[in-house]
């Protein structure tokens, strides 16, 4: 979540004009500001970040609402100075920086109480990420290509990961680096995600696009009508259309 965040907000730093032209400015912004308000709530002291709430094996057994769960099997993990994670505390702390970053231009260079909260929290989380130094989590392994050329690096919604490693590229490209090959890369990857090959693999994008995603808010009927696992087994279109969703894509064989 902190990764989506920074990759989220560095793009809209970098690509102002776009987001504002476009008119997406006002939603990036609140998007962003979704996803720093979590963090900050689960940032409760300057060596203590939560990681995780609930139980992946529970929470994959419950098909509905997210809203309308009620399961008591909510445990919550967290890192401290004992059992650090200095890949995620780092990571956090980066996603709240950038944020602050993109809010401060859109408020015209003005601090405001939430940037000025968001940069202290950041400084705390790099410090304490630089101070107990211990990997969250194992690494991604490097890497294969599919047939058709997606960057593959993990079976489980391969998309994201060659997603966001195409935006570095392009970024890379934009900064001078190696411009041609990046930039090549990049669109392929990204190509590739909106149907080049046949199958656009973003909701709402192109003829052919993904009609029943992998989302429980987004399959279940609207209200006062009942969510449950057969909505996730039904054949027909999703209840609601998840514009500009990416989904997790495509196996080994594309």
């Amino acid at each position: 979540m902190a990764f989506s965040i920074t990759m989220l907000a560095w793009g809209v730093i970098e690509y102002w004009d776009v987001y504002r032209t476009s008119g997406e400015l006002e939603a990036a912004i609140d998007s962003l500001k979704w996803g720093t308000d979590y963090l900050l709530k689960a940032h409760v002291a300057p060596n203590v970040l939560y990681g995780q709430v609930g139980e992946a094996t529970a929470d994959h057994r419950y098909w509905g609402r997210p809203e309308d769960m009620s399961s008591n099997n909510r445990p919550a993990y967290k890192i401290d100075r004992f059992k650090p994670g200095s890949d995620l505390a780092a990571e956090t702390a980066a996603a709240m920086a950038a944020t602050s970053l993109a809010i401060r231009r859109k408020e015209n260079g003005v601090a405001t109480r939430y940037v000025r909260r968001l940069i202290t929290h950041a400084k705390d989380l790099f410090n304490f990420a630089s101070t107990y130094k211990k990997l969250y989590h194992i690494s991604i392994p490097n890497a294969n290509y599919t047939s058709k050329g997606l960057l593959y690096l993990h079976e489980w919604s391969p998309l994201r990961y060659a997603a966001n490693t195409a935006f570095i590229c392009l970024m890379a490209a934009d900064a001078g680096i190696d411009p041609t090959i990046n930039a090549a890369w990049g669109r392929r990857q990204i190509h590739y995600m909106l149907g080049d090959t046949g199958r656009s693999y973003v909701v709402g994008f192109g003829s052919r696009y993904p009609l029943r995603p992998h989302h429980r808010a987004s399959s279940c009927p609207p209200r006062p009508q009942t969510c449950n696992w057969s909505h996730k087994e039904s054949d027909n279109p999703n209840h609601f259309i998840l514009n500009g969703a990416l989904v997790g894509g495509p196996d080994y064989n594309d």
